[in-house]
């Protein structure tokens, strides 16, 4: 399907991350303006670019509890950059087939946030938490628990 001209056409530049948080529902509305949506077999519900029948490129991806993916796919995966909401904490950055791969930053339900890098779905390395907006808790994560080693 032949795409208009829209944020879309700025997806495949360095530009996504920017549009992705900065501007999130202009870029869902352009996804929901020009994509029917069909529903995966997961009974989720997908809004976006497709190849060989599965989500390929930027795209929407709503579960039946509300959670949802925006980004990129490859091969029906997430796979690249996009945002997640899941039980109500929102994750932005980066995936490799389909699990949180690279930097990101999760904000948790009461607003805290935590800045570092994941691996096949898991927090790993250095990070920084960031306590009520301002207090930071630096650390590195060893055996699955995040080890504070200074407050900044």
């Amino acid at each position: 399907m032949a795409v208009a001209q829209s944020n879309l056409s700025r997806l495949s530049s360095p530009l996504l991350p920017y549009c992705l948080l900065t501007n999130p529902p202009s870029l869902l509305e352009d996804i929901i303006s020009h994509y029917e949506s069909s529903q995966l077999p997961d009974g989720s519900l997908y809004q976006g670019e497709r190849q060989n029948d599965k989500p390929h490129g930027v795209g929407c991806q709503t579960l039946p509890n509300g959670n949802f993916f925006i980004g990129l796919f490859e091969n029906g995966e997430k796979h690249g950059f996009g945002q997640e909401l899941i039980d109500g904490e929102m994750f932005s950055g980066s995936f490799f087939e389909g699990k949180r791969d690279g930097p990101g930053v999760k904000v948790f339900k009461n607003g805290d946030q935590y800045h570092g890098e994941w691996k096949n779905g898991v927090e790993v390395g250095e990070g920084v938490f960031v306590v009520d907006g301002k207090e930071k808790r630096k650390g590195v994560w060893i055996d699955k628990e995040f080890k504070v080693y200074s407050y900044m």
